[in-house]
């Protein structure tokens, strides 16, 4: 595979108007082999781990903190708050995620010392 331009250069001289970009660090001009083309095409077709809408949901309602579970919030059980989900995917949980790792409640309720 080709060597990449670096975002950052390494200088070889620090004599004033003689900096040169350090070889290593050059592109280099040797060609793509069918090998690099059939790993850059597969890099971009393969998925990141994207569950869909009912295991997300199945997840959610399986939370022993979750109360109510609906598509664009979840009711905890520590704070009794109903906290937004991200709006726009449904039962998406990274907000209540968030909140469940920071509820004062949550974390008293699992005997936890809470800094005041």
């Amino acid at each position: 595979m080709p060597r990449r331009n670096s975002k950052a250069h390494r200088v070889v001289s620090r004599i004033p108007g003689t900096a040169r970009i350090s070889p290593e660090y050059q592109e280099s001009t040797t060609p793509l082999s069918a090998e690099d083309d059939d790993y850059l095409e597969s890099k971009s077709t393969t998925r990141k781990n994207i569950m869909d809408v009912e295991e997300r949901r199945r997840i959610l309602e399986s939370d022993p903190w979750a109360l109510q579970v609906k598509a664009k919030c979840v009711q905890c059980g520590g704070c009794t708050r109903w906290i937004r989900l991200d709006q726009r995917n449904l039962y998406y949980g990274g907000l209540w995620y968030k909140h469940r790792n920071i509820c004062r409640e949550i974390r008293r309720l699992k005997g936890e010392v809470i800094p005041k």
